[in-house]
Order: C-alpha cells, then structure tokens, then sequence
C-alpha cells in the first residue's frame, strides 16, 4: 500500500497502514493533524486532547521504566498550570521490569531528558557514577528517605533536592527512586505544592501510582509526614502555605521557591490570538519578517534565540512570544503556538 504521510504538531511519521496510533500527545492541548498521501493530496484538521494525567507510554509497551508519567499539566489554584515535558517520574529504569535500549533511547531522544535524579538509597547505587539514559544525562544522586524526613541530615538532602529545581539547567528532569512511590512522590508533592495544584490535586497525582503499587491518599507515613509539615506553620490551614514554611525553615528561600514556579509554570491560557510582540536573534526576525508583518506583530531583537526564550519565560506575559526552535521552547517550558512560520521551517513561535 502506497505510504501515508502523517503529520501532528512536531511529530511526523509515515506509515503504509490505513491506521495509526499517536501515544503521549499533551493532554489538554489543541493540535493541527494532516495525512497527505503518495500524490500529494492531503486532508488536514485540529484536535483537542483531554485534560487528565499524563501518562507516558514505551516503544517496547511491556517493558520499564515503568510507573512512568509526566507531572506536569495540571491546573494551579491560581488559574495557571504545570509545563508539560519537563519533569517526568517513575520507577529506576533497571528494576522491576527493566528497561530496553529503545525505551531508554525514547526517554533520551524524544523526550529529551537531561537529568537522571536518583534518590535512592546509597547502598541501592553502590558503584554506580551514570544514568541509564548514557553518558549525555547528568546524574544527581540524592538519598533521600520519605520515612524518617526531619533528621538534620535529611532536612539538608530534601532541601538540596528540591533547590535543584530552581536551576533551569535542570529540565527536563528524570525523577525516580526504586519505585517511584513514597521518596518520589514526596518531592514532586511539595514541588507541585509550591507551584500552587490544589489539595485534591496533589493527592490524585500521588494516588496515580496506585496503577502500579497501591499508595492510598490516607497511607499512614504520608498522613504523618503531611501532620509534621502543617505543625510547623502554626494556625494556618493553607496546605500550599504550609510547605512554603517547611521549605524556608529547611534552607528552601522564597528566592528559591520563586525560581522554581517560574520553571515549572506556564505562562496562564495562551494562545496565537493573545501574541502582540514577539522577541527573537535579528537573523530569525529577518526569515520570518513576512509572518511577522501579516499577523501585524511588533518585533524586538534580542541576543540570541535562548535569550529571547528566556525572557518570555520569566516574563509570563501571554501576550509576549519568542521564535526559536522547538528544542529551545521545551528547554525553557514554553509552548509552541505555531509551527514552520519561516520559509526553512526552522523557527517556531
């Protein structure tokens, strides 16, 4: 059978089937699909995912790392929401279910993970020195221990791990520790406490590793560790701000806690329509100066491409784009609105 074409958002595959599965589009995003055939007809239209977990499928499905999703996409009590992309969570890659070269690749190429953050136990990565993912990923090693939290020692390794994620040199991130369970979920659980996820929130994205060991929201270590947390901040009722003073009492600055949210948030409800300027390297602002003045944008030159990422990324102004290249926009946890906007189809919106 004559191959098909197959393009939606970046992904583009060709296939000869008249059928084909798409796994780990973001959820809650509208993308625009085409099919073109081996005469160049094509049919095009958009799409919208649900909003719900991201959960990430392997290339090689029954093998690990498993208990693997994307913490990111979930809705802020302040109406703004995790960046998808930049911060995934599961099971070490070499237990359980251990993983195949092609499972591996996928995190490494596709999902571009930079840092493995292995919290586990020092005996559990004795004579280790590299991530699984090869010798392109940093590894951080972080022992933390989800059962005895508030010892001194344990107090410097959970504000050390969570100080990591101020560093946008970070992203996107690998966080796992044996099963991805309890050391795991309590991280990505004040993480996403910082960045503002609602109380119901929090727990159902603690709740989802249920799909692989059972971690009710009423399990008695984390009604424990949550009790101590709430002690500290005596009189307030704010769960959020009740880890916002954990934080700080364990050497987490609000400096930090500020640099983090600007990491892990996306700028609120985006969209094209919502772009009045845009900010790029001279060079890019020249290849896309025909879209530029079609959508009737002001342009602003900036140092380079990852400069001007950066801006809009610290800036939140949904009304402020950057063009760069899709690598560049999930670097710094960005959206791409628009796609091939110059005439080599480099730069992205």
């Amino acid at each position: 059978m004559a191959p098909y074409t197959v393009q939606i958002g970046q992904q583009r595959i060709v296939t000869g089937a008249t059928q084909h599965l798409l796994y780990n589009l973001e959820t809650d995003r509208e993308y625009e699909w085409s099919v073109t055939d081996s005469r160049g007809e094509s049919v095009s239209a958009r799409l919208k995912t649900a909003y719900s977990p991201r959960l990430i499928a392997m290339p090689d499905h029954d093998r690990g790392p498993v208990n693997f999703r994307d913490w990111g996409g979930w809705k802020t009590v302040h109406g703004r929401r995790l960046r998808q992309g930049r911060g995934y969570r599961g099971a070490a890659p070499d237990l359980f279910v251990p993983s195949t070269a092609k499972n591996l690749q996928y995190l490494r190429d596709e999902l571009k993970i930079r840092t493995d953050l292995d919290l586990r136990y020092d005996f559990q990565v004795e004579g280790r020195h590299r991530s699984d993912l090869g010798d392109g990923v940093r590894w951080i090693h972080k022992p933390v221990n989800a059962y005895n939290s508030f010892t001194e020692e344990q107090n410097r390794l959970f504000a050390e791990t969570i100080r990591l994620f101020a560093d946008p040199e970070l992203y996107p991130v690998f966080i796992h520790c044996a099963g991805g369970c309890d050391r795991t979920g309590e991280i990505v659980f004040l993480l996403q406490a910082v960045c503002g996820m609602s109380d119901e929130d929090l727990f159902t994205e603690y709740e989802l590793t249920s799909l692989w060991a059972p971690r009710p929201r009423t399990i008695p270590y984390l009604v424990d560790w949550l009790e101590k947390i709430t002690a500290l901040a005596a009189g307030e009722t704010d769960l959020r701000k009740c880890v916002a003073v954990y934080l700080e009492k364990i050497g987490v600055t609000a400096g930090d806690q500020e640099k983090i949210r600007q990491n892990l948030l996306g700028v609120p409800g985006a969209a094209l329509s919502d772009i009045r300027r845009v900010t790029s390297h001279p060079q890019a602002l020249s290849q896309c100066h025909e879209y530029i003045k079609m959508r009737g944008f002001e342009a602003e030159e900036a140092g380079n491409t990852a400069v001007a990422a950066k801006r809009v990324a610290e800036m939140g102004d949904k009304s402020f784009g950057a063009i760069a290249s899709a690598e560049t926009a999930q670097l710094y946890g960005l959206e791409v609105l628009q796609a091939n906007i110059n005439t080599s189809g480099e730069n992205t919106t």
